[in-house]
């Protein structure tokens, strides 16, 4: 018998966040949202990593060394941002709901397309009257790191 005691998951780098983007559906629990979500990523190679930046650049996240670590602002705006918004089932569901308006004959696309932004619609205003229940939280802008643009 070996004693030990458990560790935190480890932190992520670049490429473990960019991985679990690639393969969003590993991480949720609901088998057959699962099961569906099989091969379906978070954006696409080239936006995946333009996403991970930019939250960098916005300052949700700071790089130490070869590891992301979450800011304070990061995690206040986990805090305020319902359960919904920031699951990857829900998440999962939306990708799905893409990926069968693409699969879909013009008409049954459209018709797909509109109740999705419907429904968008609904969570919209669902996302504005849960961030009334909240205290004031300000998320300070922060200056752009862009490099400075060559004159014309």
């Amino acid at each position: 018998v070996k004693s030990d005691k458990t560790k935190p998951p480890r932190e992520h780098t670049d490429a473990s966040l960019l991985a679990q983007m690639e393969h969003a559906g590993r991480v949720i629990e609901d088998e057959a949202l699962r099961e569906q979500m099989k091969g379906c990523s978070l954006g696409t190679p080239a936006t995946r990593a333009a996403i991970l930046e930019r939250l960098i650049q916005v300052g949700y996240v700071k790089r130490q060394g070869k590891t992301l670590v979450s800011t304070q602002k990061g995690r206040d705006l986990v805090r305020v941002v319902p359960d919904e918004i920031r699951s990857a089932e829900t998440t999962g569901k939306w990708e799905r709901a893409l990926y069968t308006m693409a699969q879909a004959d013009a008409e049954t696309a459209r018709r797909k397309a509109q109740r999705f932004l419907e429904s968008i619609g609904r969570f919209s205003a669902f996302l504005v009257q849960s961030a009334v229940k909240f205290e004031k939280t300000e998320f300070r802008r922060i200056k752009s790191r862009k490099a400075p643009q060559k004159p014309s």
